[in-house]
């Protein structure tokens, strides 16, 4: 299927006729500070969860694991749930938890 540039620049134009706003609205802070609350209750969020899962860190540090993909393989073998809900820690995101954690005291 070939595209038709005209018929897309014809689309654009109907668009910012009826003032449409394209792109993702999930993505649009609407103001700084908006954006500035938001953050700050994400890293609030991150922040309780990496405080959650670092018992679970302790407890493998105490059975021997040392490295960081020690340390992800004990949390996806103990089926803690990563950040985003997935089943499968990677090293990388065990040092970003240890660095949040690292910073604020429990």
């Amino acid at each position: 299927m070939r595209r038709n540039p005209e018929h897309a620049k014809a689309a654009l134009a109907e668009v910012t006729a009826r003032k449409i706003e394209l792109g993702r609205p999930r993505r649009r802070s609407g103001n700084a500070e908006t954006g500035k609350t938001a953050r700050a209750a994400s890293s609030a969020a991150a922040t309780q969860r990496a405080m959650e899962v670092l018992p679970y860190l302790e407890v493998a540090r105490r059975a021997g694991a040392i490295t960081l993909q020690q340390l992800a393989d004990a949390l996806t073998a103990r089926g803690v749930r990563t950040p985003r809900g997935g089943e499968r820690w990677f090293p990388a995101q065990v040092r970003r938890l240890l660095q949040r954690t690292t910073h604020h005291p429990r």
